[in-house]
């Protein structure tokens, strides 16, 4: 499966564009995730986090009906799990994944952004029962919030299992039990619509990560 971001080992050079912005929207854009150059910082976890506050609705619980008698509904919105950024959820849409390696000279650290892979051909976008996830021409794979009925299909449909539920966040009647709905990376698929880049790569000081037009992030990903 080809994805709309690349990774690679090793530092590239940095490119500069003076032009004025122009939107993104009908051009296939990629990210190229260079996990030699991440040292990470955590720059973009903050500042998604920082957008994402206003994305995700205060859930309400009344009337929600549980799973199973006596167990919980899923709830990140409590104290120390909303403020996890240690993993996906529906608050923190990129992580940094800390990875030991062991080397010849010892153990290396490299860190990972991980979040939403922005496939090519997204196997979440076919399997959503109620169309709720789209693929933009730029290739933001995107949720809309008034069609999804949290089923979770997409999380098993992903490969990397990005996609997480929050209960009590949708009055949509066909939402499935705990009124519930999916949350994950939207690749700022909003701000490319205004000609900017994604967040993330924007607060990036090692350049980890790069953004441009598909077949340019290709090219240097070789």
């Amino acid at each position: 499966m080809r994805c709309a971001t690349a990774s690679l080992a090793g530092t590239l050079a940095a490119g500069t564009a003076d032009a004025q912005p122009v939107s993104h929207h009908d051009r296939l854009m990629a990210t190229l995730i260079d996990i030699d150059a991440c040292t990470g910082c955590g720059k973009c976890v903050e500042v998604c986090r920082k957008r994402t506050e206003s994305l995700v609705p205060t859930p309400k619980w009344d009337g929600v009906p549980r799973r199973e008698e006596g167990k919980l509904p899923r709830n990140w919105s409590d104290g120390e799990r909303r403020e996890d950024t240690t993993r996906l959820t529906p608050y923190t849409w990129l992580s940094i994944q800390k990875i030991p390696l062991e080397t010849a000279r010892g153990t290396r650290i490299l860190y990972a952004p991980r979040r939403c892979m922005h496939c090519i051909n997204p196997s979440c976008t076919w399997m959503c029962p109620s169309g709720a996830l789209i693929r933009e021409p730029n290739g933001s794979v995107h949720l809309l919030e008034n069609l999804c009925i949290g089923a979770g299909d997409c999380i098993e449909q992903c490969p990397w299992h990005i996609p997480t539920r929050q209960g009590g966040t949708t009055t949509n009647p066909l939402a499935v039990a705990e009124k519930s709905r999916m949350f994950k990376c939207d690749y700022c698929h909003d701000l490319q619509d205004a000609g900017k880049i994604p967040l993330c790569v924007s607060v990036c000081s090692t350049e980890a990560m790069r953004f441009g037009p598909y077949d340019e992030i290709v090219e240097k990903a070789k």
